[in-house]
This record gives C-alpha cells, structure tokens and sequence, in this order.
C-alpha cells in the first residue's frame, strides 16, 4: 500500500477521531460505559496487586483489607472468590484485559479512560484496514476499499463502541474481520502458513469472546462447501483454534475457587443470557417478543444512516442494471453473517446489549462498498457523503457533547460520587453505600469497593462480623451525597 494511500486512510480516520474528541475523556456516564468501567477496575486492580499474582484473571476488588470480600458486579452467585477475598469477573475470557494491560506496561502508561479509549481507536483503525484488505481480495477495486473503509469509519456503532466503550464484546470484533479475511486469503491461495494464521487468529478470538464460537461453526460450513480441497484442514484449523481458546480459559478460571464453582457461575450467566431466559413476570414469549423488539431498534439506531443507499439501490434495480455484487453476498455472507445470526438466535437476551450490533458493520460496510461501486462517480461521491454525514449525525445526537446528556443526566455525576468517596474515606475504613442503585462507575472512580446496605443496623452488622472497627457510610440521593462515619462499638 502506497504511502499517499495511507496518509488518505489516516486523514479519513483522524475525522472520524475529530468527531469524538468532544466525547473522549468525558467521565464515563453514557449507554455501555459502565463496560469500560469494568474493563478499567480490572486493568487498575492488576496495577496494584500485581497482573500475575493474580494468575491474569480478572480480579474486581482493589488493594486493601477494607475492600476485599466485598462483590460488586462480579458475580451473580457471589461464590467465585479466592483466598484474598477477591471476586473474579469471568463472563468473557480474559484476553480483552491482558492485551491493554500488557500495552500499558510496555509504554509506561496507567489504566485510565483516556488511555483505554486511545488504545481501543488504534483498534478501531486496525479493523478499518482490516475491512479494506477483505474488499481488496474480494476483487474490490482501490476506489471501493476506499468507500469501504470510510463507511466503517463513520458508521454510528464503530463511532461509539470503538471509542469510548471497551470490552470482550468490542475487542473480538477486531479478531472477528481478521478470520474473515483469513478464510477468504485460504480461498484464494490456500497454504500452510495461511491454516496456521487462521487457527491462531481463532485461538485469539476465542480467548477474547463467545463470538468465536459462532464463527467457527459458520466457518466450517464454508469450508465444506467453497473449499472442498482443504476443507478438513480448515475445519481443523477452526477447531483446534477454538477449543484451545476456551481450554486455556477454562483451565485460567477454574484456579481462582476450583472448576465446580466456576463452572456454576459460567452456565447460570448463559442461562440468563441465552434465548429461553425468561425475567419477564408476563411470561416467556412476552420477553422474547420484547428482546426481539430492542434488537431491531438497536439495528435501526445504528445503521439507520445507510436507509438512504437501500433505497437508491432499489431505484437502481428497478431501472434494470444489474448489481454485480449480489453474485457474490452468498459465500461472504455466510462467513460475516452467518456467525452473528446464530449468536442472536442462540443468546438473544445478549442480544438486547446494543454493542452486538457492531458486529454487523463489516459486512454492511463490504456490502455499502461493492454497491456504491456500481453507481457513476457522482453518485458515489453523493451518497458516500449522505452517508458520512447522517452516520456522524446521529452519533452526536445520541452522544451529545458537552455537560449534560440526551436524557438530561450530567456526564460527570459519577465521577463527582468517586471523587467524594476517595476525598472523605481513609484508606482502613470499609465504605457502606445507601439509597441509589451502586453503579460500576461509581466504583471505578472511587477506586474502592463498596458494601452496598439498606440500614444503618446492616453496616454495624458488617463491621462486627468482619472485625473492622469504623467504617463511612455514604448515603446517595438525587443530586446529593451525605457522609456518616460509624463505629462497631456506638
């Protein structure tokens, strides 16, 4: 790749970055923040009690007597635990925290949301030039990666989930373009070295997130139907990938409290997740019409902008010419597709997180590209600027700059409870939390873990039977923080 193409690439991309500044840094408040917040308490845990001592898994409380034992957002079943009194996060394997830990440790930057943010846009660029080298061995011609890529950049759900919101769900994506890429390479010009890419890029995403899985599953179908010469090695290679991912998750997790505890905590979270969940009081088919609804919504939200390319295509078709592309939706479908149909059908409660829909954006941005293509140059142009324009427009709609949000709730109203938790506690005291649901956020900036009660009798209750002797409880109502210190003996 030339290098006057590249500087077009990063220019297009340090727009789509312009377009955020406003929102990069902000204290962490919007939809799905409280994943990065998360992501952060791990990444900060691991800062201070050491990433290895702590085996790389993902530990959520922070150094100290007075915040261990304490299980906030862990778990579900409150049993995964160790000898510490540390609670382990293990909805996702753990590969998400170790590749951003690792980072900061090499340059020498702390786990903050800045970094975290800057660390997942190199991400987000990554995937572009992902999604590029798919279009270019797809015999996509250098204008329709150029339109490809551009579409990524600017599509609402690549703006805000990879930016300011960072977790397995967001990172396996990025791992989820390169095994599509991989697959497509072995289809071209099948090799040893390109079998072996894709099993370590399956290992990788399978280390990162369920959606391997999936992908792995879609993958072999491919491999049985367009790639009859080598399919049982490429089956292989998916497999192997795969099960080595999850293995060596399995294996990490299970020496936190033992295999059976783990084990519990993993299936009662599919059970929640998973399509025949039900935490509806109006039954079950209720539910699921309504997590079907919020996945719609979700796609309109996100992909909305591009309403107006369907319909110049349909007024394309319906004047006669042909739409080239469609001749080759079938096999790049079922590889980019294929995987995310199968993780809504399967886990259709996850679904309703509106952060899946990210997965979506490669093959809308392919498709955008090889149908724009078939227009004449103006048109092209036109529409690709619609398309830049209505994307970053909903974007700053729903994520709008400055102090206060879409709904009116100030950005910062977490960060101000974690400053008033850290300005009025010491260190030995075992901080209580009264009133207000207790939100991730809050937590994070604290940089405390937080006994969450509903009287002053349940915190004497707490200080007694773990032998603390003061602790500080904070009561939160709207708008407004209150301190009282205690004392097991008043």
């Amino acid at each position: 790749m030339e290098w006057k193409r590249v500087l077009i690439l990063v220019l297009i991309f340090a727009g789509s970055v312009a377009l955020r500044v406003p929102n990069l840094n902000r204290p962490l408040s919007k939809h799905h923040e409280f994943v990065t917040a998360i992501s952060l308490r791990v990444l900060q845990v691991w800062e201070q009690e050491g990433a290895i001592n702590l085996g790389l898994n993902p530990a959520m409380n922070y150094s100290g007597r007075a915040n261990k034992g304490i299980d906030n957002h862990a778990t579900s079943l409150h049993k995964l635990c160790d000898e510490q009194g540390n609670f382990y996060y293990t909805s996702h394997p753990p590969l998400a925290y170790i590749l951003p830990y690792a980072t900061f440790q090499l340059v020498g930057a702390s786990a903050s949301v800045l970094n975290l943010q800057i660390f997942h846009l190199f991400f987000h660029f990554l995937s572009g030039v992902l999604l590029l080298l798919i279009i270019k061995n797809l015999d996509g011609t250098q204008r329709a990666q150029l339109i490809g890529f551009t579409v990524y950049c600017f599509l609402p759900s690549t703006l805000w989930f990879q930016s300011n919101t960072y977790m397995s769900d967001m990172l396996v994506h990025f791992f989820f373009l390169w095994g599509i890429l991989s697959l497509i390479r072995i289809k071209k010009a099948p090799s040893t070295r390109r079998l072996f890419v894709l099993l370590g890029v399956v290992f990788l995403m399978s280390y990162t997130s369920w959606l391997s899985v999936f992908f792995a599953f879609s993958g072999g179908i491919y491999a049985l139907l367009f790639l009859k010469a080598i399919r049982w090695k490429v089956i292989a290679a998916l497999f192997l990938g795969t099960m080595a991912g999850l293995v060596l998750m399995v294996i990490q997790y299970s020496t936190i409290a033992g295999f059976d505890i783990f084990w519990e905590q993993l299936t009662q979270r599919f059970g929640v997740r998973g399509s025949n969940s039900s935490e509806s009081t109006a039954g079950f088919f209720d539910q699921k019409l309504k997590e079907m609804g919020l996945l719609l919504f979700n796609y309109v939200a996100n992909y909305g902008s591009l309403a107006i390319l369907v319909l110049s295509l349909l007024l394309h078709r319906l004047g006669g010419r042909k739409v080239v592309y469609f001749g080759q939706m079938k096999e790049f479908a079922l590889i980019s597709l294929l995987p995310i149909l199968l993780l809504h059908l399967v886990l259709l409660n996850y679904s309703g997180h509106d952060f899946t829909a990210l997965y979506a954006s490669g093959f809308i941005a392919v498709s955008a590209a090889f149908v724009l293509s078939e227009f004449a140059s103006r048109a092209q142009s036109l529409h690709l600027g619609t398309i830049v324009v209505l994307g970053s427009a909903v974007y700053l709609w729903v994520n709008r700059p400055g102090e206060i949000s879409q709904n009116g709730d100030r950005y910062n109203e977490f960060a101000l409870q974690g400053e008033f938790i850290r300005t009025t506690v010491s260190d030995d005291d075992v901080v209580f939390w009264m009133g207000k649901e207790l939100d991730p956020m809050t937590i994070v900036y604290a940089k405390r873990n937080l006994v969450e009660i509903t009287t002053i009798k349940e915190a004497h209750d707490y200080l007694v039977d773990h032998q603390f002797q003061t602790g500080v409880i904070i009561e939160a109502t709207p708008g407004l923080l209150e301190s009282k210190k205690i004392d097991r003996q008043n």
